[in-house]
């Protein structure tokens, strides 16, 4: 009975190996199969190699060239003011905007006119009462009497130089009663807008009192940061050039009024030539002539670029010779793009950057004309995958397109 326990195990293994042995005997033959590997599907663009000028765009609000404060020179009471010296109302140089009331100063300048009468006649009294002294003084010479003094008195001289003084005194007198007469009209320095009316019918003001706030509409003035990495693409005028004896760059501003895009020409005329501390940007001026349209009214004029208005600015820049504009979301870190080989793989390319913005960057070296550039980004990319083009976008593909 012992000795069928001890066999059982050894039976039992036994049989099992030789199962085994039998299942490894007769396995079926292992078979390799090929693995294609995935294809990447992209957009590209073909390369087009030509000459570009480079467009700076910046941001910028309307401010006036000039602005004024409109301040009494006289002091009274306001009595008359132009239908346009309103909020908003637009004036010639030269128009009276407010009248202060001038009796007080006509009559200053009458009373000093009479001054001016009573010391001419001073002087005709003094002239005629020096003919007899000048004999006397004359024989008193030949008597051999010589003194300066006596001389001076004798002939009226003393009386002679009081009377010619208080006539200069009462003429500048004249004057300066005419000048305030005249400051009572309160006339337009320029041809402007009143932003603030501060003075109306009624109201007393003194010297010194402001009027109202104006500003000139001959030209517009808009402020633009421009970036370092801006500045080598662009022809600044020269530290205090004259703007009329120079070339300045181009500029198109562009706003949206009214659900519309409206565009106005303008001209880059000068730089503040201080970079700005903290944003290290350094600001330069815009110029739109005729902002409001004034001497362009009619059929086809263009909408009137308000002070305020916040504007888009494309300057004109430099002229590159021979550089491919791409996608700047084409240009992969390490400055290199991949390209799209006639086999149908991708392969990367180092290239040369002459510039870079938000939306574009021009390659001046590494990239031949006509190859395809993969416009696709893909995660982790290796040279040789294989790939389908999908589509061959436009070169004037918008930035953000093809991502």
């Amino acid at each position: 009975m012992n000795v069928r326990k001890l066999l059982m195990p050894v039976i039992v293994l036994t049989v099992c190996g030789a199962i085994t042995a039998i299942l490894v005997a007769n396995r079926p033959e292992a078979k390799q199969r090929e693995t294609t590997p995935p294809v990447l599907y992209v957009q590209t663009l073909i390369a087009e190699s030509r000459d570009e000028r480079f467009l700076i765009r910046a941001q910028g609000t309307v401010g006036p060239r000039v602005e004024t404060t409109l301040v009494s020179e006289v002091s009274g009471q306001v009595v008359d003011r132009a239908a346009s010296f309103v909020a908003g109302g637009f004036f010639r140089k030269g128009d009276i905007l407010l009248e202060i009331d001038p009796r007080n100063y006509r009559a200053e300048v009458a009373r000093t006119e009479a001054m001016v009468a009573q010391s001419r006649t001073a002087i005709a009294r003094e002239l005629v009462l020096a003919g007899r002294p000048a004999d006397d003084w004359q024989r008193l010479r030949n008597l051999s009497v010589d003194d300066a003094e006596m001389e001076q008195l004798a002939l009226r001289k003393p009386g002679l130089a009081q009377a010619l003084a208080e006539l200069e005194s009462a003429s500048a007198m004249v004057e300066k009663a005419r000048g305030d007469l005249e400051r009572t009209r309160i006339r337009a320095p320029y041809d402007g807008l009143v932003r603030t009316r501060l003075a109306d019918i009624g109201q007393f003001v003194n010297a010194g009192t402001p009027l109202a706030e104006t500003f000139a509409i001959d030209r517009a003035e808009v402020r633009v940061p421009l970036r370092q990495a801006d500045l080598p693409f662009l022809e600044l005028p020269p530290p205090g050039a004259d703007p009329a004896r120079t070339d300045p760059p181009a500029v198109t501003l562009e706003a949206d009024i009214g659900g519309e895009r409206h565009q106005w020409s303008g001209r880059l005329v000068r730089t503040e030539e201080v970079f700005d501390p903290r944003s290290q940007v350094l600001y330069g001026v815009v110029e739109v002539d005729d902002p409001y349209g004034l001497h362009s009214a009619g059929e086809g004029a263009a909408v009137p670029l308000r002070v305020g208005t916040f504007v888009s600015v494309r300057i004109e820049g430099r002229e590159a010779f021979d550089v491919i504009r791409l996608p700047r979301y084409a240009l992969q870190p390490g400055e290199r793009v991949w390209i799209v080989t006639e086999e149908d793989t991708i392969e990367p390319r180092d290239v040369d950057i002459a510039r870079r913005d938000e939306a574009w960057v021009w390659i001046a070296g590494g990239l031949e004309p006509g190859t395809r550039v993969s416009v696709t980004s893909v995660a982790n990319p290796i040279a040789g995958t294989p790939v389908r083009v999908t589509q061959d976008l436009d070169r004037n593909v918008v930035s953000g397109a093809g991502r």
